[in-house]
C-alpha cells in the first residue's frame, strides 16, 4: 500500500489518533518505521494523548528504532500536552517497573536519547555539554520484546 502511495499519517478516531508509525514504533518494528519515514511519515506528529512516535519506542526500549526517529529529526525535547513528559521520561518510568534483567534495555534508550541531544562541538573547538535528561516519573505503559 505504501509503493501505491497511502496516507501513511493517517489517524483513526477509534485508535487513539495514533498512526501507522505510532504503531510500529510500539512494536519495535524497525524495518517498518523507516519504510514510514521514506515514504513521507511525519516522525513528530502526536497522537491524541500528544504520544510522539520517539515517545513510544521509548517506552517499549527500543533503542535501534530511538536512533532511527532521531536521526530522521525526532525532537527528544517535546513534551506531552498534560503531563509534560518527554521520551526520556517514558524510558525512565519503564525501566522502574521491568525486571531487572530488562532494564539495559531502558538505558541504551536514554544513552540514545543523550546522544541525540548533544549540541554539535562550538566553532571554539571547546566540548559541547550534554543536556540534562528529565526526572523519574511514574510507570504507565506497557510493551513487551518480541
Amino acid at each position: 500500500a505504501l509503493k501505491d502511495g497511502a496516507a501513511v499519517d493517517f489517524a483513526s478516531e477509534t485508535e487513539k489518533g495514533n498512526t501507522a508509525l505510532l504503531w510500529a514504533c510500539r512494536d519495535g518494528r524497525q524495518d517498518m518505521i523507516r519504510r514510514l519515514i521514506d515514504a513521507g511519515a511525519k516522525v513528530g506528529l502526536s497522537n491524541s494523548m500528544g504520544v510522539t512516535p520517539l515517545m513510544m519506542a521509548s517506552a517499549g526500549g527500543w533503542s535501534d528504532c530511538v536512533r532511527v526517529l532521531l536521526d530522521a529529526g525526532a525532537d527528544a525535547g517535546v513534551k506531552t500536552p498534560q503531563k509534560a513528559k518527554t521520551a526520556a521520561q517514558y524510558a525512565r518510568e519503564r525501566m522502574e517497573a521491568v525486571q531487572p534483567e530488562e532494564r539495559s534495555r531502558y538505558e541504551k534508550v536514554l544513552e540514545v536519547l543523550d546522544a541525540g541531544d548533544t549540541p554539535p562541538p562550538a566553532s571554539t573547538g571547546a566540548p559541547a555539554a550534554s543536556a540534562p535528561v528529565a526526572a523519574t516519573v511514574p510507570t504507565t505503559s506497557k510493551a513487551s520484546k518480541g
